[in-house]
């Protein structure tokens, strides 16, 4: 659960690292409590609790503290420098593991529920994606998070929001890192050279006609090395540290990821899906292809045209041209 107490303590402790990170030496005790009004009791527990993070941070007496060495680690702490949110990450909780954030913020209380929320766990023990399959998530390598929206538009333009967290982090993936191309497979993967490179599941929880909360859970492969994929996953699979040779800073990836999809989910409020389309259009992978499309206990095949207005798939087949919204996709 969320509360005030917790989120202020949150914002000490990431004022803590602020300072020691800005300073070229030590920086005394009595500064930072001048700096964030709390007592050098206080300063003393969050430096401790940064050890624990595994900051190494030197403290000496009468000098003060200095920091030695940071973690990449996707906590509060490192990814708040990099955020310019409106909305998203306003609320940012972070744990080291829980067995899905999803989960983790289906079960939450609606009082207790913010627009952009976001919880991230470093590992995930039972994390999973469309159709109820195992996502692999060890820890220390991926990005494993959801992110609460609660958008006031009706319920059938919400599954709109899947393809556009798509392109917001195919967006993000383009500034962070550039060398990579990722295209989006509708509805809801994210691939390099034709491997998985992440994934994005959204659930929704309504009422009547009134949406009460939006959960897209995403996982992105960051720094796994191709040893560290299961043999199975090998030729399906990849990571970013894989295709740009070079790991790659999972904080900043992630300050990213959420500046990307809150400037998308802003804009999304206010105009839709028109804006983006051509964009997605370009990002689209599948165009041409023969594919066969599970969707609604029927199948449907053809040859894949576009995206409609709406986000839905086109597939035309001989004179026959459909358009859906949902499924599971297998190119034929």
């Amino acid at each position: 659960m969320v509360d005030s107490e917790r989120l202020v303590m949150n914002k000490l402790r990431a004022g803590v690292l602020a300072a020691l990170r800005e300073a070229e030496g030590f920086v005394s005790g009595q500064r930072l409590c001048e700096e964030l009004n709390v007592s050098r009791a206080a300063i003393s527990k969050h430096v401790g609790e940064l050890r624990k993070m595994g900051y190494d941070i030197e403290s000496v007496p009468r000098h003060g503290h200095r920091l030695i060495s940071t973690v990449d680690t996707p906590s509060d702490v490192e990814v708040c420098q990099y955020l310019k949110t409106e909305i998203i990450g306003k609320q940012y909780i972070f744990e080291t593991e829980l067995p899905s954030t999803n989960s983790y913020l289906s079960d939450m209380p609606l009082r207790d529920c913010s627009d952009g929320m976001v919880v991230v766990a470093d590992k995930q023990t039972a994390g999973r994606g469309r159709m109820q399959r195992e996502w692999y998530s060890p820890a220390g390598a991926n990005l494993h998070f959801s992110i609460l929206l609660q958008p006031k538009r009706s319920i059938s333009e919400i599954p709109q929001l899947t393809l556009l967290a798509a392109l917001a982090v195919v967006k993000a993936l383009d500034s962070a890192v550039p060398q990579v191309r990722a295209d989006i497979k509708w509805p809801n993967d994210i691939l390099v050279g034709g491997r998985k490179l992440a994934g994005i599941l959204c659930e929704m929880q309504a009422e009547a006609d009134a949406v009460q909360k939006v959960i897209l859970g995403m996982g992105i492969n960051v720094n796994l090395a191709t040893k560290d994929f299961p043999a199975i996953l090998r030729k399906l699979a990849t990571s970013l540290r894989i295709e740009a040779g070079v790991a790659i800073s999972r904080p900043h990836l992630m300050g990213e990821v959420l500046n990307s999809l809150d400037a998308h989910y802003r804009k999304w409020l206010e105009e839709g899906l028109d804006p983006f389309l051509p964009e997605l259009r370009d990002r689209l992978l599948l165009v041409g292809k023969r594919v066969r499309v599970k969707a609604m206990g029927r199948d449907v095949a053809g040859v894949v045209q576009g995206l409609s207005r709406e986000g839905g798939l086109i597939i035309k087949d001989g004179t026959k041209t459909e358009t859906v919204f949902s499924g599971e996709v297998h190119v034929e």
